[in-house]
This record gives C-alpha cells, structure tokens and sequence, in this order.
C-alpha cells in the first residue's frame, strides 16, 4: 500500500457521502425476503437507476480528485481512502 495524495477534509466528506450512499444501496439487497426490490418491477427499475448513478458519481469523484491532486496509477492497482486520514493509497487491484 502505498501513499499518493492527502485531500481535504471537505474532499473527503463528499466522496464519504457518495460511498455511504452506494454502500446502503447495496445493502438494500441484503434485505430478507421478501425483498420488495424482487417482487416490484417498477421499484427494482428504479433501485437499479439510482444506484448506477451513485457509481457513475463516485467514480466521477475519483476522477476529479484524481486531476485535482494529481494521483499516480498503475496497472492493476486501484486507489482506496482512508477517510479518517484523507490519505488516498495505491493498492493491488
């Protein structure tokens, strides 16, 4: 693991948003059946929208604050925050 960029406290707050976020919507899956998401078709549309928006955000987050800070990348490895640190890694993807 190692250390490519510290962020702000505010750069970290909105991508935390944005994670907690998409980590909810993937918990909605985990709900015990009957899971409404399986049985309402128009629900399961729109849970499937929300969260492919959510990723695009998140991912688009990473992006700008890739350009902002100017992460390094390697092939096969990915970037992870600490969000108590700020600190973005560079970890085996």
């Amino acid at each position: 693991m190692e250390l490519i960029a510290t962020i702000s406290k505010e750069d970290s707050r909105q991508m935390l948003q944005i994670f907690e976020r998409k980590t909810g919507l993937e918990n909605i899956l985990n709900i015990a059946e009957p899971n409404p998401l399986v049985t309402d078709e128009a629900l399961y549309e729109k849970f499937i929208k929300d969260y492919n928006t959510t990723v695009n955000d998140l991912q688009n987050y990473w992006n700008a604050m890739a350009e902002k800070y100017n992460f390094k990348s390697e092939k096969g490895k990915q970037w992870t925050i600490d969000f108590e640190t700020q600190n973005i890694y560079l970890v085996e993807g």
